[in-house]
């Protein structure tokens, strides 16, 4: 990669910078995680809402129309125990832009009456969540695998409907003291003048955030279990299947794990062996994929396959996947996987630098990670090293078959599993 960054952190401030000489866009990336829980999850969302709900300056309709006459874009979501914030302006009017989002950050417009029109469409939200498979799936997997303190956790609509109930002005203004005192990543692409003021802007609101980082994740391994919620008049049943992976970024055998579950489900195309065979050769979906979620630097995360089948299908689908799972933990990877799956991740790599937004968008996840720039640099010649007997290692260590967790909802009346069925 050729380019010219900067990258500093100090006192829980991370600033990345990636010259962009004679660009007239800018953009920016600011990542602040919260020392909560990942029960607190609703709460983070919530704030992350009404801090694009304007200012004590001026109310959400004027902020909209301010940030759309200067021509720029300014997003602000809460997921997890992240506040991420996202910024593309042009340099002439940046001066402007960073002054909406500062006043926003700094002077949110909690009132009674925003909170009110928040916690409605909140309501609503969870409403229709009832009805929705792929999320009900979803989070009977993440609380299968996590505990309520760690960030994988997602509350129950049960639960976040009662903790919706908590929520005034006294208790966001206290959250959003927590705001400057939490692990800020700045990430910025744009001429020099574009850096130095942007970085100086947010800069300032930072009060320092020593020591306050989030606890260690246990990686803990679940036992095997399934277990499905019965969502009337779906045609199709949503399934999670996986289980932790005891594996951080920073430990050797991640990378040849991540490669080998690549080859298994690579997210995206047809490329992985359960897009080509479960989907495919067998005809039991219409997507299939695998990835790993959660890991950083210091903790660590999860892997997951997500698919659907029908209620006839969903028997054979669920063997057929475990199939899969079990055969490339076994048998592992093959000389042609390891060659081919090399050049696509490589040739993935050199796309993700082919602007200036897909670059920033990939170095700033990875300081979000606990990654320094030279470590996501050194990717391709880390991919280069890896041997088939590596990653085959890593599959028979950390895929282990008889430890599969697998939640369903939709249609699911018919289907055996190993807890009480419950209605969504």
């Amino acid at each position: 990669m050729k380019d010219t960054h900067t990258y500093t952190t100090h006192n829980g401030l991370t600033t990345f910078t990636l010259l962009s000489p004679g660009n007239e866009v800018v953009r920016l990336f600011l990542t602040i995680a919260l020392p909560l829980e990942g029960k607190d999850s609703l709460f983070v969302a919530f704030l992350g809402d009404m801090l694009e709900r304007g200012s004590t300056r001026f109310n959400k309709d004027v902020y909209e129309e301010k940030l759309e006459f200067l021509g720029a874009q300014v997003n602000i979501q809460g997921a997890g125990t992240h506040v991420h914030i996202s910024l593309t302006s042009r340099a002439v009017v940046l001066k402007e832009v960073l002054a909406l989002l500062v006043s926003a950050l700094k002077e949110p417009l909690f009132t009674e009456e925003e909170i009110a029109k928040v916690i409605k469409e909140y309501a609503q939200n969870m409403r229709e969540e009832k009805d929705n498979s792929r999320a009900l799936s979803q989070g009977l997997f993440a609380r299968k695998l996590y505990t309520e303190k760690e960030e994988g956790y997602i509350p129950s609509i049960e639960i976040r409907e009662r903790q919706l109930k908590k929520i005034d002005a006294v208790f966001l203004a206290k959250l959003h003291e927590m705001l400057f005192v939490s692990p800020w990543v700045v990430s910025v692409a744009g001429d020099e003048g574009a850096l130095t003021q942007a970085v100086t802007s947010l800069s300032v609101l930072h009060k320092g955030a020593e020591g306050k980082v989030l606890p260690d994740r246990l990686p803990t391994l679940i036992p095997a279990q399934k277990e499905f919620l019965v969502v009337p008049e779906k045609q199709n049943i949503e399934f999670f299947f996986g289980n932790r992976l005891p594996l951080t970024l920073s430990d050797e055998a991640f990378l040849a794990f991540s490669f080998g579950l690549d080859v298994l489900g690579k997210r995206g195309g047809f490329s992985g062996r359960l897009m080509s065979i479960v989907r495919e050769k067998e005809g039991l979906t219409y997507s299939i994929y695998a990835w790993i979620l959660g890991a950083t630097a210091r903790t660590a995360g999860h892997w997951q396959i997500a698919t659907f089948f029908t209620p006839k299908d969903a028997p054979q689908g669920i063997a057929s996947t475990m199939r899969e799972i079990r055969l490339i933990a076994e048998k592992g990877v093959t000389d042609m996987d390891v060659k081919r799956y090399k050049e696509l991740l490589s040739n993935q790599f050199r796309l993700a630098h082919e602007s200036v937004s897909s670059t920033l968008s990939l170095y700033h996840n990875a300081l979000v990670a606990g990654r320094t720039p030279d470590e996501v640099a050194e990717y391709p010649a880390r991919i280069a090293r890896l041997t088939k007997k590596a990653v085959n290692e890593a599959l028979r260590t950390y895929l282990k078959p008889e430890a599969v967790v697998i939640t369903g909802a939709g249609p699911t009346a018919g289907l055996v599993q190993d807890t009480h069925k419950k209605k969504a």
